[in-house]
């Protein structure tokens, strides 16, 4: 391990979090006091990291005993669910286990209903906290009155007994408006985020969406127009068990999706009289991403892009970045041959304008 070098010492700051030393207790559910911070963990047959997770929170707070711990188990099968109750009960979490499996969104609301702090943490299971991390987070919010901090996050990768580690900033947010936020795509992952529970008063995890959960989620919340701001500093660890995770949705079905979510967020912008030109423009360019999969996948879909374009910004043109990104996609999807005829089709619609590609040598 390289300590002179900054990932070699995020490396070891990580490795720190998960050392296997028995620490204080959480808030118990008999205490009156209310907690500082509730923290939700949903778990399904998955207890072999339960621990380490627990550990990595207890050392992300000075006072353990202020965090309230909700580890919800989505329905394990038998053995498992007595290993995450004696896991959990050692720590002294707050156990629920739903009578079947429901979803991971089920398990959030589940504990959602349940937390009683100022402020909320959604975790997985395999996921691990900074250390101190949550006391910082806490501290920043109590004296800036947001409502959501969004902070960075640190993925590491084991892979054969090897282990790499890498800082990933949150997303900018430079303009407070939440309007801004929906339209350019403003998310992050669930545990790099820490709420303010009044904000989520009217907001669920919705048991339909599976992928992508956690977009739609800080959508929702967006939606409530919360105070939120970012903070460049890793909060959490994102563990990758031998070899990157990968999603088991269907490209197409993401971007089916993506639609219908980038339809509801410009019903809610119409529906609060914000719709601007620049944000026409902006969502348009949102909806042009998907263009490439659904002109080969899905010609209603793709239809439809066109048609909402057409409607919502005539004579759209997107940025020339994402012009180019979708010309080297158009290639290395379709090849030089078939690019041509497709690059000339999108222009003849006048909506459209896809940046001419230069092969390299």
């Amino acid at each position: 391990m390289d300590m002179d070098n900054p990932s070699g010492q995020l490396m070891a700051a990580a490795l720190d979090t998960a050392t296997g030393t028995r620490f204080p207790q959480f808030h118990s559910a008999g205490c009156l006091e209310i907690p500082s911070c509730s923290v939700i963990i949903p778990i399904y047959n998955r207890h072999e990291w339960l621990e380490t997770c627990l550990q990595t929170i207890a050392r992300s707070h000075s006072n353990p005993s202020q965090i309230e711990v909700l580890v919800i188990d989505d329905g394990s099968l038998d053995q498992q669910k007595e290993r995450i109750y004696a896991i959990a009960a050692a720590y002294q979490c707050h156990y629920q286990r739903l009578p079947f499996n429901q979803g991971v969104s089920a398990a959030r609301n589940a504990g959602l209903a349940r937390a009683r702090a100022s402020w909320v943490k959604f975790l997985d299971s395999d996921d691990q906290l900074v250390a101190g991390s949550l006391q910082k987070e806490i501290s920043i919010m109590e004296a800036t009155h947001v409502d959501c901090l969004v902070s960075g996050y640190l993925v590491r990768q084991e892979t054969r007994g090897k282990q790499s580690l890498h800082f990933y900033p949150p997303r900018p947010y430079t303009n407070t408006n939440p309007f801004d936020a929906l339209l350019s795509g403003f998310g992050a992952p669930t545990p790099s985020v820490l709420y303010r529970r009044s904000i989520l008063a009217n907001v669920r995890w919705s048991p339909t969406v599976r992928h992508p959960d956690d977009w739609v989620f800080i959508i929702t919340v967006l939606k409530q127009l919360p105070r939120l701001i970012t903070w460049q500093e890793p909060t959490f660890i994102w563990c990758n068990h031998d070899g990157p995770r990968q999603s088991n949705v269907p490209l197409l079905g993401y971007c089916r999706s993506r639609q219908l979510i980038l339809e509801d967020i410009w019903a809610f912008i119409l529906k609060h009289g914000a719709a601007t030109d620049q944000r026409a423009h902006c969502q348009c360019d949102c909806i042009f991403r998907d263009i490439i999969i659904a002109y080969r996948e899905d010609q209603d879909l793709y239809n439809s892009i066109l048609i909402r374009i057409e409607s919502l910004y005539p004579g759209f043109v997107p940025s020339a970045r994402q012009a180019g990104l979708i010309a080297v996609v158009l290639v290395r999807v379709f090849g030089l041959r078939r690019y041509v005829p497709i690059r000339e089709h999108l222009k003849a619609l006048a909506l459209v304008l896809i940046a001419p590609f230069t092969p390299q040598v």
